[in-house]
């Protein structure tokens, strides 16, 4: 696995780990499946804010950071903008 790669599987994982305790079981369970188990990482990461946002679920500033950071190195920045912040 290349390094862009390896990074963005890391950031994703990152993500996922901060968020996963806002989550139902259900898509906690597909996103897990998209990030670890099929490289899915770019879906696993949109599934997770397009559910933040319609489920309205907030987030901390240390959640929104590890959201951003793995969205941003992978050029997904649709719908992060909706995802409320706490504060």
């Amino acid at each position: 696995m290349d390094r862009t790669r390896k990074h963005n599987l890391e950031l994703s994982k990152k993500a996922y780990i901060a968020v996963a305790p806002k989550l139902e079981e259900k898509i906690r369970s597909d996103i897990y499946e998209y990030i670890h188990e099929v490289n899915e990482w770019g879906l696993g990461v949109e599934t997770i804010i397009d559910y933040l946002v319609e489920e309205e679920i907030e987030l901390s500033k240390e959640e929104m950071e590890a959201l951003s950071e793995a969205a941003s190195s992978m050029a997904i920045n649709r719908g992060l903008e909706m995802v409320k912040v706490i504060g």
